[in-house]
């Protein structure tokens, strides 16, 4: 029988390979990248001068296929909500697991967000969200207050992005519900920045309630095409490709992980 041997390629040498110490970059484009890229600290922690050692890119245009923001749409979070909204009496005795909540005077509490979804208004002069929180507290008579509360705005005026004409101020940068269908030809999809904080009291004067305070940011983006300055942090030579490496990128969505879409006029 014919006995083959594998040769092992020499790591070595891609673990020694020569690289800039800084990036080529004339025109100061790249800075903050080049710094990070020709730090060794930061080398070694994100993995750069492991075999293949990548080489530190020049600073160069890119084409790149990108969710591009073109008109955002901020809106103010402040709800208060009675808990548990009737007298005791009306809830009747309870054992001591199931007692009426006993909340401290007052307290910041855990805010959990279950589920968030736009959809657009059937005129499209608005975009509807919907987001359900989950609202954690601890309680001195049980264990626990946990209390889903949902949250529904409409979005009927935006800002372009980024400001053309004058600046901000510029009204040319507002589209309203009666621009808005227009403007919606030209977008596919949208993203929610929410940003939230609840908190408990325990008021002898307005009696028990939460108040949830915070924002929400509608980005309405298009498909599009880039071209933008920057680096391949994880470029490979030719010569280590001639040696067997490959280099590919995938991206992945958690299973179980995504925030689901929530039910329109939940609250």
């Amino acid at each position: 029988m014919e006995q083959t041997k594998l040769q092992v390629p020499n790591f070595s040498i891609f673990e020694n390979a020569v690289r800039q110490e800084s990036c080529s970059d004339p025109n100061n484009l790249c800075t903050d990248c080049c710094a990070i890229h020709s730090d060794p600290n930061c080398r070694a922690n994100f993995g750069l001068d492991l075999a293949p050692v990548n080489i530190t890119p020049n600073c160069e245009c890119h084409d790149i296929s990108v969710e591009e923001v073109r008109l955002i749409c901020a809106q103010n979070i402040s709800c208060t909500f009675n808990f548990p909204g009737t007298g005791n009496c009306r809830l009747g005795p309870r054992t001591a697991c199931c007692c009426p909540p006993t909340f401290p005077p007052s307290g910041v509490a855990e805010v959990f967000i279950t589920a968030a979804s736009e959809e657009l208004a059937p005129d499209c002069q608005g975009v509807n969200v919907a987001v359900d929180l989950l609202v954690v507290h601890p309680n001195i008579s049980c264990p626990q207050i946990i209390m889903p509360v949902g949250i529904t705005r409409t979005c009927n005026t935006f800002f372009r992005f980024p400001p053309i004409g004058t600046g901000c101020n510029d009204p040319v940068n507002v589209v309203g519900p009666n621009e808005l269908p227009n403007e919606l030809k030209e977008i596919d999809g949208s993203s929610l920045l929410i940003q939230v904080a609840a908190e408990f009291f325990n008021d002898p004067v307005n009696g028990r309630h939460l108040d949830i305070t915070g924002k929400i940011v509608d980005k309405l983006w298009k498909h599009e095409n880039l071209w933008v300055t920057g680096l391949r942090p994880y470029e490979i030579t030719d010569v280590q490709r001639n040696a067997g490496f490959v280099s590919i990128t995938v991206s992945n969505d958690f299973t179980g992980h995504q925030i689901p879409a929530a039910p329109q006029g939940c609250f």
